[in-house]
């Protein structure tokens, strides 16, 4: 009897127990079935600002236990997440990436933003220093010069003329009227008294260059031998007279000329009013654009070789008076503070 009941209950325990593992099995497939739980991404666990409970690690994921460990820990709310350092890290501490990463960064802007600013700052610097050199050393030309005082320049050129330029300087003379002869070397040369006939009688006198050829076409060397050539034969027959200005024939200059003038000493003088007598104007038509175009600081263009520039100096002189107007020679005129024009 005992028997028989020792081997119905070893009979029975293994089937319950088979029995309740099959009737077990549909309950747990059925809670997850029910309730599934969502995939999480690992690195959401390090980003979260909570810590949350740990799940029991798996054999199959040994890295789960250090980054629940590092999850579970609290940041500081004055640092930037930790986490952010140490993607792709290993072998470094949290804690010291964390601490050290951010003021470098922030150090690395500030050097980069302070070069940026001291770059600027010498391209601006470089950028006025050009500016004020190129307007300050750069050989200008001179074509008016405003006084505010109604000052005006008869110049002539191409001159001394044998005939033309004796009637000139007595004419002058009689109505005390100062002017600028810009002469040429060669004409000097061919009438070296009547040259220093103008000097004699107060007259300025400037460079026109020797043969009156285009400067501009001319290399630096032949540019500098017309000028020099000319100015020696004027201090020889005025018996060293100074020469402050000169005048490029045909009005022609570039960067070259005006350098080179400007390293011989002159002033580069043009004009604001031309009468174009060497155009056959009547002496009428050159008195009205005298008239019509002189203001204060003018320079006013003619040439000593034509009867009707004779007739027409003698016309202006008187009316420019009366308007107010004060004859001076081109230097004399020069040495005036120059005034900034009123802009209306």
């Amino acid at each position: 009897m005992t028997s028989h009941r020792s081997i119905s209950l070893f009979g029975i325990i293994p089937f319950l127990l088979i029995h309740g593992l099959l009737l077990g099995q549909p309950t747990v497939q059925a809670e997850q079935t029910a309730e599934p739980q969502p995939k999480r991404n690992p690195l959401s666990r390090i980003f979260s600002k909570k810590a949350r409970p740990s799940p029991t690690p798996t054999p199959t994921s040994p890295a789960a236990p250090i980054e629940l460990e590092q999850a579970s820990k609290p940041q500081s709310r004055t640092s930037p997440p930790q986490s952010l350092y140490n993607l792709g890290r290993s072998g470094s501490s949290t804690v010291s990436a964390g601490e050290n990463a951010a003021p470098t960064a922030h150090r690395r802007t500030q050097q980069q933003r302070t070069r940026a600013t001291k770059s600027i700052a010498d391209v601006s610097d470089r950028v006025k220093s050009a500016g004020k050199s190129e307007s300050t050393t750069a050989p200008q030309t001179i074509s008016s010069w405003l006084t505010g005082r109604k000052l005006v320049a008869l110049t002539y050129d191409d001159g001394p003329h044998p005939t033309i330029t004796p009637k000139l300087i007595e004419l002058l003379k009689s109505k005390n009227t100062p002017a600028t002869f810009f002469l040429l070397g060669q004409s000097v040369k061919a009438y070296p008294a009547i040259a220093h006939q103008l000097a004699e009688n107060g007259f300025e006198v400037g460079n026109h260059s020797f043969s009156h050829p285009q400067l501009t076409k001319l290399s630096d060397e032949a540019i500098r031998r017309e000028l020099a050539q000319c100015a020696e034969l004027i201090t020889s027959a005025t018996g060293g007279a100074p020469i402050r200005v000169m005048r490029p024939t045909y009005g022609a200059h570039n960067e070259r000329v005006r350098r080179i003038a400007n390293e011989m000493g002159y002033k580069i003088i043009l004009w604001d009013v031309d009468t174009n007598d060497w155009r056959k104007r009547t002496t009428d038509q050159m008195v009205a654009t005298i008239l019509s175009s002189a203001t204060d600081g003018s320079i006013i263009l003619m040439h000593d070789r034509y009867a009707t520039t004779l007739e027409t100096t003698a016309a202006v002189i008187d009316e420019l008076r009366a308007r107010g107007f004060t004859f001076v020679t081109v230097s004399e005129m020069l040495e005036q503070p120059r005034v900034a024009p009123n802009r209306k």
